[in-house]
């Protein structure tokens, strides 16, 4: 794991000339004040850094021209800067802090994600959340193509191209969300409020973040405070209809000295709404609050970030079709996180530093009820463990070869899975228990190290490639499967090649290898889930990936169009299936995901701009049977108005989903459907801004996911919030 990284910087060193070029500039806020702590990425190239105390920045090498360089605040606000060729002068680039300048950033954009070429990127900033108005983060995400959503509600679960059950990474300000359920992380505890933006990459990441990033990454950033821009900020907010939910949340940042300080609060709380047909949805209510403490400061050293995140869900429940009896709720979601982030400039030939520390604490419970003629049983689970994680990273320029190297270890500590089987009379009383162990106390440790690198071609191509090398360590004590270890290595890679034609055109085909390795639960658990009855299997090995990826991003001026293709091959693929009420966990041979998606945006006018997004895919088994895979949506669009002038701005958008004819082993078949959402905001002050939103206008009636016993979607759903920003 050692030789290969020193091998390949070597062959790069030699290929390598040693002129190289940087672009330097500076960014200012509108007040001709230097902006700190400012991200400036390149759309398209898979580089970013932040802007230093008095605003500069340097990027080395500098970009490919004609250039879009995406500057993003501590607050999410973005803008885009057309760069038509290499400047003769130092770049000074001016931003304003105000909601007209952000935009979205589609099929080329995510700064704080490592991501290789060929991956599709996208960033929702604060604006768009606010246009959204998501009630949970699968709600918002699922306005990208190529990713869904399963269960709906609190517990609903993204995944992206169909790599659904830990095949999707969710991180929260760099740290993994990790989760014991069969289903993958929610993330249902963050509150959309808290939020600066939520960056999506839709490819394979495992050389960047090992296992669980097959189908690609989700980035969660909360706000950070900027000592130069104190303010509060506050959000009061109702939906009602096909959701009933009431929510309050305010931060206020200032400064101590050089150092900017952030304090946040927020709640929710939720009923159960309504579907298409003006049923109520059963067991769609929930309850979150939290608290949160930012801290950043910029100096000589670079900028370092440290943030303390305490957020508790209480009875969040998962919705329920009609005809299904049986109630799932988990009373209990308790997060706790500790992160660290230190992005430091260069010393001793390396261009950059970066460090992410990480420690937590995790803890869900959840009750399944099945009544019965005289009265019931409810299954229970308590788990709860603790999670740590560093990853450090570096960037160094070797003749003509920019290569970045890091480590990256993942913890899981003290998992334990603690059981409770109750029976009930008709009267709801208790009758008898008994409890039970699923998982006495469990590790498991991910451990890696990788290196990428970039490297031209001449004008107009460049290849780019990366290895990685892991050593996951599981073990687990008591239970029903007893005392074992198990230990598994894997290589991941990527190799890509980039050529850009005239000046719009840029593509890429690239080659890459995957893994993800079996979860805790997956191999040591047994015990109640929210769908029913689980069943681990420690026999389980590592599932693999050959992984086919092609892009073409063509840009001019303020217009984008964005075509990507994939065709992913898995081996050994990890399967959940189904028998009766209960699940089980398999190696199932060899599996094959295909799709395409496009991306486009344009001004049609000075005040009217669109965007338009269309999703194909298919997923099957490639033995002879060539069965439908689970969690492959059907082909769908979403076509965006959005028309802004002075004050107000107005937003329309339908999404589209063709029938689901082919099902996979736990799904049944899904009719099509066409939704339409309407926002309208209107600053009202200053510092006051009033936005209204009417989802799902045509009331149409249609099943959240594909699986057998989901719920209806929400119905026609209006919702107004005031929100309030109030700077020195």
């Amino acid at each position: 794991m050692i030789r290969v990284p020193a091998t390949l910087a070597l062959v790069l060193s030699v290929l390598g000339s040693p002129a190289l070029l940087a672009l330097d500039g500076q960014i200012l806020r509108n007040d001709a004040s230097p902006a700190a702590d400012v991200t400036v990425s390149i759309a398209g190239e898979n580089r970013s850094v932040r802007t230093d105390a008095t605003g500069h920045f340097s990027i080395t090498p500098d970009p490919r021209y004609p250039a879009r360089l995406v500057v993003i605040d501590a607050g999410g606000t973005t803008s885009v800067h057309e760069i038509a060729a290499t400047p003769s002068a130092p770049l000074e680039i001016v931003v304003g802090v105000t909601a007209s300048e952000t935009i979205t950033v589609s099929g080329a954009a995510a700064a704080h994600i490592d991501a290789p070429p060929a991956a599709a990127a996208d960033t929702l900033s604060p604006a768009d959340l606010a246009t959204l108005a998501p009630v949970h983060v699968a709600d918002a995400v699922a306005t990208i193509p190529g990713v869904g959503a399963s269960d709906g509600g609190p517990s609903s679960v993204p995944s992206i191209r169909g790599l659904a059950r830990g095949r999707t990474l969710m991180l929260l300000d760099g740290a993994r969300v990790a989760t014991e359920r069969r289903a993958g992380s929610s993330a249902g505890f963050v509150n959309p409020f808290t939020l600066a933006s939520i960056e999506i990459a839709r490819g394979p990441g495992s050389v960047a973040y090992g296992s669980d990033a097959l189908g690609g990454v989700i980035h969660l950033r909360s706000r950070e405070p900027n000592a130069s821009d104190p303010a509060i900020r506050f959000e009061v907010g109702v939906l009602t209809g096909g959701e009933e939910v009431r929510s309050l949340g305010t931060e206020i940042a200032f400064s101590a000295g050089d150092t900017g300080i952030l304090f946040g609060a927020h709640g929710r709380d939720g009923d159960d709404g309504q579907d298409g047909d003006g049923n109520t949805v059963e067991s769609s209510s929930f309850r979150d609050y939290g608290v949160a403490a930012r801290a950043s400061r910029v100096g000589s050293f670079g900028v370092l970030i440290a943030g303390l995140g305490i957020d508790r869900g209480r009875d969040l429940e998962r919705p329920a079709p009609p005809d299904d009896p049986a109630r799932t709720i988990n009373p209990i979601e308790d997060s706790d996180r500790l992160t660290v982030a230190l992005d430091a400039p260069g010393s001793r030939g390396w261009a950059s530093f970066r460090l992410n520390g990480f420690a937590g604490r995790y803890r869900q419970t959840l009750d399944r009820t099945s009544p019965t003629a005289t009265g019931g049983t409810v299954s229970s689970s308590d788990n709860e463990s603790w999670d740590a994680a560093v990853r450090a990273s570096g960037n160094r320029i070797l003749g003509a070869a920019r290569i970045e190297t890091g480590i990256d270890v993942a913890a899981r500590l003290g998992l334990e899975a603690l059981l409770r089987d109750a029976v009930f009379d008709a009267n709801g009383a208790i009758v008898s228990s008994v409890d039970s162990v699923a998982i006495e106390s469990a590790d498991r440790i991910d451990a890696g190290a990788f290196v990428s690198a970039d490297l031209p071609l001449g004008a107009r191509s460049w290849i780019s490639a990366g290895l990685r090398g892991d050593t996951i360590s599981a073990k687990n004590d008591g239970g029903p499967f007893g005392d074992r270890s198990d230990r598994d290595s894997a290589f991941s890679g990527h190799a890509a090649w980039t050529l850009r034609t005239g000046d719009a055109l840029v593509t890429t085909l690239q080659l890459a290898r995957g893994f993800r390795a079996p979860t805790l639960s997956d191999r040591y658990y047994r015990g109640p889930s929210g769908r029913g009855f689980v069943t681990g299997n420690p026999l389980l090995e590592p599932e693999t990936t050959l992984q086919f990826d092609g892009s073409a991003r063509w840009q001019r001026g303020g217009s984008s169009v964005a075509f990507f293709a994939y065709l992913y091959r898995l081996d050994d693929l990890i399967e959940r299936y189904r028998q009766g009420t209960s699940f089980f966990f398999r190696n199932r041979g060899e599996a094959e995901i295909r799709g395409i998606e496009i991306e486009a945006e344009g001004r049609l006018g000075a005040s009217l701009s669109a965007r338009f997004s269309a999703a194909w895919s298919r997923g099957e088994t490639r033995d002879d049977a060539k069965t439908a895979l689970d969690d492959i949506a059907p082909p769908n669009a979403r076509a965006e108005l959005r028309w802004r002038r002075g004050a107000s701005s107005l937003t329309g958008a339908i999404s589209w989903f063709d029938d689901d004819p082919r099902p996979g082993p736990s799904e049944v078949n899904r009719d099509g459907f066409a939704a339409v959402d309407i926002a309208y905001t209107r600053q009202l002050t200053g510092a006051l801004e009033l936005r209204l939103v009417a989802e799902n206008l045509t009331d149409a009636t249609y099943y959240v996911s594909a699986d057998s016993i989901s719920a209806l979607a929400p119905g026609r759903t209006f919702g107004a919030t005031l929100a309030g920003r109030f700077a020195r």
